[in-house]
Parts: C-alpha cells; sequence; structure tokens
C-alpha cells in the first residue's frame, strides 16, 4: 500500500513509494515494520529518513531504522552511502543498522550511540534486536529489493524475533544445564523412525539383512540433503538405518518410515502415536522426516530424554548401531560432526538434524548405560566438550570460574605481533638441501633488525609463539604435516631483549610434542618473566584471561584456535578436564566472554583468534565464529593463522581482522606459489583512545631475506585497498603508515 502520510508531511519524492506495514507482538511488546524496499534512489532514501523522524509514536517506543544501499548513485557509491550515513547519525533513532553491500565502505563515519552495527544477512540482524528488545519497536527498513537480502529482514523478524528474544532459543543439556523453556523448531520425526525400526529388529520383527525397494524418490522434494534415492534400487534395513543415524537424509527416512509401516499415511499416523506412547509434547511430530514444517514443531528437552531412555532400553547389540560414524552411498562419503565416538568417549549417538544442533548421547559406565540429551547447540564441537567434561568430571565445567590475571598499565600502547618463529625446524631442512638463510647466516637477533624499534619497553608487547620449546622425534611426526621445535634459551634471550610481555599459545604448533613439552614450554616462559595465554595444564586453565587495567578501563585478552577435527582426534590439541592442551576458540570461549562481560559490562574484550586456511581467502568456520564470539560480546577480534593478510570485516560493531599474517616467522612462504600478496601486519592497540593501528609490512622471506620490514608509501596505498570500509590513515613515528580502526 502507499503510505499517504508522507505527502502530508510535505516532503520530495522521486516517485510513489510503496510501503509494506506489519504489526506483531513479541513479549507483551508491540512490534511495527514500515517496510519500504521498492526504491533506494538517494533522494527517495533521505525522504523515508525525514518521514520516519516524523512519524508519530507514543514517548516511549523506541524508532530502528534499518538502511540498506543506495542504488543509481552514478560513480560515487562512497559518496552516497556517506551522505546517508551523516544523515543517520543525527537523525534521533533509538539505533540504525547499517545493512549489505557498499555500507560496509562508510563504516568508519557511523557514530555512536545511535550507530548499531553492520549486518550481511537477516539473522544477523534479527539476533541483535532480539537482544536489546525492552519495549514497543517501531522499525524502519529502506533499501532496494533486488539488491541484496534485505528484502527477507521484515519476514525473518516476523519468524524469528519472538523465539531469539525469549528463553525458548537458549542452549539446554540434560546435565548441569538444564531450561525447560527452551525448544528446538525441529520436530523429533527423525529419531523415532530410527528407534521404532531398531525396536522391530531387537524383537526380530525386522532383520537388519532384509531387502527394501525405494518406492519414494522425493522427486518434488528440493532439499539439499537429499542423497539422490532411486526408484526400484534394493537396499539392506542395515543400510538405510544405518545411514538414517549418520545423515539426515529425508529421502532415506521416508522409505525407511513407508517400509516400517506400510505406507506414508501409515507412517506419519503411526510416529504420531508412537510419540503419545513416549509421552512426548504435542507439537513434536508434525512430519516423518522432523524438518521445520509451515506448522510449527516444537522439541523440548524432556522430549529428548524420553526417547534417550527408551534407546537405553535397547540391547546392547542393538544399540550399538548408533555408533555409526560415517556410510559411503555412491561414491559419497556421509558421517557426524561429532567427535566423541572416535576418542572412545561414548558408545553413540543421534540427533535431530544435520548440523547436529539437537540430539543426544549415549555412554557406558560401572553404573551401566546413561544419556545426555541437549538442544540448540551453537556448535558441535561445544557439546562434545561439554559432554566429555561431564563422563571425566561429572560436571560441564562451564560455570567453573576461569583464571584471571589482572595488571596495571602505566602506557596505553599495546603491541601485537602475530605467528612468531625463529623456524629452527625450517633451517634445518634448507641446510639439508644446501641453502642459506638468515638465521644460519645472522643469528636469532637478525629477523627483528628492523622492527624492533615498534616494541618500545614500556609498552605491553604481545606475540603469537607458534612452535613449543623441544628437540628431537616427535609423537606427532608421522601424521602432522609441519611439527615445530624451538631453541629454548635462544629464543627467549631474544623475546627478552625486545621487551615481550606475552606469547600467546592458543594455535596449532603449541602441542606438537606433547602435553608434558607445552607444559615445560610455560614454564620456561614463566621463568623468563613472559606470561602466557591460551594453553594450560588442563582446560580451566588454558581458558585464562589477561585482563589489562588503564586509566580506571579493562581490557580483557582471550585467546584460543578454532576447532578443528584432526586437532581433536588425532592430534589430542586441545586441553581437557585433566590433560594439557590449549584453549579452543569454539567450545567454551562464547560463554567466558559473557560471563566477563556481565561481570564488567563497560570492558573491551579482545580476541586473538588463531584460525584460517595457510594462504587461503576467509573461510565460512572463521565468519561463523567470528559471529559467535561477537554475538557474546567481543569488542575486537584479531586473526592470525593463514600466514597472509585478509582484509578487516565488521559484524555488527566489532572489527574482525581475519588475519594480520606473519610476524617474524621464518619459514620459506608460499606467496609466489600461490600468488598471494606477500604482507603482513603489526597491531598497535591506544587504550587511551581505543584505537587499532593496523601498519603493513612485508613478509615474503623469499624477498626480505627472513627480516621484514614496514611498507613504502606506495606500497601501503595498495595493501590499505584489500579492506572493503575507508579508514583513515596516519604515520606513527612519522614513518610507519598505518590504518586506523576505532573499537
Amino acid at each position: 500500500m502507499t503510505i499517504k502520510v508522507t505527502e502530508n508531511l510535505g516532503l520530495n519524492r522521486v516517485h510513489p513509494t510503496t510501503q509494506k506495514v506489519s504489526q506483531f507482538q513479541v513479549k507483551d511488546h508491540q512490534v511495527t515494520i514500515i517496510n519500504d524496499t521498492h526504491n533506494a534512489e538517494l533522494l527517495a532514501v533521505k525522504n523515508f529518513i525525514k518521514f520516519a523522524q516524523n512519524y508519530p509514536t507514543k514517548a516511549d517506543v523506541k524508532k530502528v531504522f534499518i538502511a540498506g544501499r543506495v542504488i543509481n548513485s552514478r560513480n560515487d557509491p562512497y559518496k552516497a552511502q556517506l551522505e546517508v550515513v551523516n544523515l543517520l547519525n543525527s537523525a534521533g533513532f533509538e539505533k540504525y543498522y547499517l545493512y549489505g553491500p557498499e555500507f560496509d565502505m562508510v563504516i568508519p563515519a557511523a557514530k555512536q550511540p545511535a550507530y548499531g552495527g553492520y549486518y550481511t544477512t537477516p539473522k544477523q540482524i534479527v539476533h541483535t534486536i532480539a537482544q536489546a528488545l525492552n519495549q514497543d519497536l517501531v522499525i524502519f527498513i529502506k533499501a532496494d529489493s533486488h539488491e541484496d537480502s534485505i528484502e527477507r529482514v521484515q519476514a525473518t523478524l516476523k519468524k524469528e524475533l519472538a523465539y531469539d528474544s525469549s528463553a525458548a532459543s537458549r542452549f539446554a543439556m540434560t546435565t548441569g544445564l538444564q531450561n525447560h523453556q527452551a525448544y528446538t523448531r525441529c520436530g523429533v520425526g527423525r529419531l523415532l523412525v530410527i528407534l521404532q525400526c531398531l525396536q522391530k529388529i531387537a524383537s526380530g520383527q525386522l532383520r537388519l539383512t532384509a531387502p527394501v525397494t525405494i518406492q519414494n524418490a522425493l522427486l518434488k522434494d528440493h532439499s539439499i540433503n537429499k542423497v539422490g534415492l532411486k526408484v526400484g534400487e534394493r537396499y539392506t534395513v542395515y543400510d538405510l538405518v544405518t545411514l538414517a543415524i549418520v545423515f539426515a537424509a529425508p529421502d532415506v527416512l521416508i522409505n525407511l518410515a513407508e517400509y516400517s509401516y506400510g505406507s506414508n499415511q501409515k507412517a506419519f499416523s503411526g510416529l504420531k502415536t508412537f510419540a503419545k506412547k513416549l509421552g512426548l509434547s504435542a507439537d513434536t511430530v508434525h512430519n516423518i522426516t522432523g524438518r521445520p514444517t509451515r506448522r510449527a514443531q516444537k522439541t523440548y528437552l524432556a522430549d529428548l530424554e524420553k526417547i534417550g531412555d527408551a534407546f537405553i532400553k535397547l540391547p546392547n547389540e542393538v544399540l550399538s548401531l548408533l555408533s555409526t560414524q560415517r556410510r559411503q552411498l555412491n561414491g559419497k562419503l556421509y558421517q557426524k560432526k561429532t567427535q566423541l565416538f572416535k576418542t572412545g568417549k561414548i558408545i553413540g549417538s543421534v540427533f535431530l538434524d544435520g548440523r547436529e544442533h539437537a540430539g543426544l548421547y549415549f555412554w557406558l559406565n560401572q553404573q551401566g548405560k546413561h544419556r545426555v540429551a541437549f538442544i540448540n547447540s551453537p556448535h558441535p564441537a561445544y557439546v562434545d566438550c561439554l559432554v566429555e567434561n561431564v563422563i571425566d568430571s561429572g560436571v560441564t565445567q562451564r560455570n567453573e570460574t576461569y583464571p584471571v590475571t589482572s595488571l596495571n598499565l602505566t602506557n596505553p600502547i599495546v603491541n601485537i605481533l602475530a605467528d612468531t618463529y625463529f623456524g629452527e625446524d625450517y633451517t634445518r631442512k634448507r641446510q639439508r638441501r644446501g641453502i642459506e638463510d638468515g638465521l644460519q647466516k645472522y643469528g636469532y637477533a637478525y629477523s627483528f633488525n628492523k622492527i624492533q624499534s615498534f616494541f618500545e619497553a614500556k609498552h605491553y608487547n604481545v606475540l603469537n609463539f607458534e612452535a613449543v620449546f623441544a628437540s628431537g622425534a616427535s609423537p606427532l611426526d608421522a601424521v602432522k604435516p609441519f611439527v615445530l621445535d624451538a631453541n629454548a634459551d635462544k629464543t627467549l634471550a631474544e623475546f627478552k631483549r625486545l621487551g615481550f610481555n606475552l606469547a600467546m599459545l592458543g594455535n596449532n604448533h603449541a602441542n606438537d610434542y606433547g602435553s608434558t613439552a607445552l607444559v615445560d614450554t610455560m614454564a620456561k616462559f614463566k621463568q623468563a618473566s613472559m606470561q602466557t595465554i591460551g594453553a594450560g595444564r588442563n582446560q580451566l586453565e588454558s581458558r585464562r584471561v589477561i585482563e589489562l587495567m588503564y586509566d580506571g578501563r579493562r581490557y580483557a585478552i582471550f585467546n584460543g584456535y578454532w576447532y578443528r577435527n584432526p586437532a581433536y582426534n588425532l592430534f589430542n590439541f586441545y586441553a581437557k578436564t585433566d590433560a594439557a592442551g590449549v584453549n579452543c576458540l569454539d567450545t567454551m570461549m562464547a560463554t567466558d566472554i559473557r560471563r566477563y562481560k556481565q561481570l564488567h559490562p563497560n570492558a573491551k574484550v579482545i580476541v586473538s583468534a588463531h584460525w584460517g586456511t595457510d594462504y587461503g581467502e576467509i573461510h565460512n568456520g572463521q565468519r561463523e565464529t567470528a559471529e559467535r564470539l561477537t554475538l557474546a560480546g567481543a569488542d575486537l577480534i584479531i586473526g592470525h593463522g593463514p600466514h597472509r593478510l585478509q582484509p578487516i570485516e565488521y559484524y555488527g560493531q566489532t572489527p574482525v581482522l581475519y588475519s594480520i599474517g606473519n610476524g617474524v616467522f621464518n619459514n620459506s612462504g608460499s606467496f609466489k606459489q600461490l600468488k598471494v600478496p606477500p604482507y603482513a601486519a603489526i597491531v598497535r592497540l591506544d587504550l587511551s583512545q581505543n584505537q587499532l593501528y593496523w601498519c603493513p609490512i612485508y613478509a615474503d622471506n623469499s624477498v626480505t631475506f627472513w627480516q621484514p620490514s614496514f611498507v613504502s608509501d606506495v606500497d601501503f596505498e595498495q595493501i590499505r585497498a584489500i579492506n572493503p570500509a575507508h579508514f583513515e590513515t596516519v604515520k606513527l613515528d612519522g614513518e610507519i603508515n598505518a590504518v586506523v580502526i576505532p573499537f
């Protein structure tokens, strides 16, 4: 419909604008959405901002504005988006949000307190609005529906806002983390199909070797999770049951259910009857597969616990089918995400959905068989971690008090150097090939010569130490591609000379020689008066936080390594309840950040994240982890691990430096072979102004002869352009080129 009030307010317009209005209730608050995603030329956007400013509301109603990119901005999109941001800064809205392409260019111009953040998906912006929903809202959306996904924001708000803003969406688990309000919007169809088949197998009504002829290929079902069963193909009951246990394939579940019950209609009716027999809540079965439907499905933790109890009653021989971890079909391998069975912690698992956001784990001890149910998991590794802790110690350790080391700084400067290793392992390999390098020719002091003045003794200096103090053979030599050892005496002598205060160990090399060497490495750093973070003698110690106090303000540094399956089940890298290892970004860190922010709401949380693939682009896993950490309260994320520069992006108001590349890391490098720009960056934080300085350096050792230096003015202009945002620049100390990033 066309809103006449715009004309009544006397506003200019390019042409009539179609606006969609909807109203709904969330937590006793009325939410009104006025969505104008018809025309987003600059004049239309400016008019709609005026319309929103003048829109009549009661005094206790918040106004929120969501702006998508300005279209038809000729040859200067930056200027058009900047004009909109400047208008929004002074428009008087409770919050405004920037959405989608081109608005990332002008993020530095957005001003607090009105600016609410930059987002790229409807779900992101809904999560953010849901967290702050405490009174009536009027949400104005202005964009062009043909340009990006902003067209779906209104529908997503209506569908998701009530759920996301309530306790229903929160994580819950049987042991220690009960939440009777929490539910997942998947049904239990998959679990009931599997359970019913296993019960029939146990009673002799079904044989694992019995043939099943595929009757339904689900041709009208476009799910990406179908495995491609074809009508007339023949499989055994074992084939289909174990595939259903491993992977949430709708074509497998439908054919298995129809075979077990006789027809689709009988299967659906039978599953509903089965759910009632188990005492499940009313909305757990609205289809056979358990996938979300138009009719809302709700599965509570208690529902899963009842299903788990039924599984436990199965004979061990039948229950053991839940231990199936992977299956192959038509040349494609399907496997579970959980890793606990591979390490011997559990005897089986089964999940509601393919993402493993809800499900059941089973384990065995002297007291018998046990089950634990969970829903709304943020990451498979998170549940693996909690369940492993329960099995090992009886508690999740989620709410245990992690150690905090607090330091008072008299100088506001904190310098951060990423991947740092003098390269003893690489040097030995070069020596065997007759290749000379900087360490052989000039020793340990050489590589820092051109950047050492950056790290003044009065500053707080931090590095990511990507090795371990050890020598000789490692237990990982045969299974891990790169195992890095370092000379403790020579390395520490150089670090002390340079004035480093903190070594971050949350990376993929700190445990290269096993837990004993890691503990010894931490002890040697302590003896050298350097603190460590990101690893510990046990999981709780690995979660240690360094808290910097300056001028009455708190800055907390968290450090960890992202979750990788081989690091968990092959290399045994992550710290456990009673075993040394590194801290994991994807398990307890979001919880730890959230708790820290609850205790210190005005503190700044800085995450040093070791993640990504060597010399690769930004990985989706990096973005997903950044999203979780930011929603938990991270104010700044500084990444490293890919050995190259990656662009600086934003999630909400949080700058995410996905990778600042190598520090002094004396490998041979693959910049030229992989056609990757040969740069890295050193980071400086000025706590007196809450500003970060991103200072590029030359990082290709084949060019620098293992001696990085700050880039020239000409190269700096090219390097800064990898970042979408138009940041201000300065020269530190009159000569070091730096991009300025407020945080």
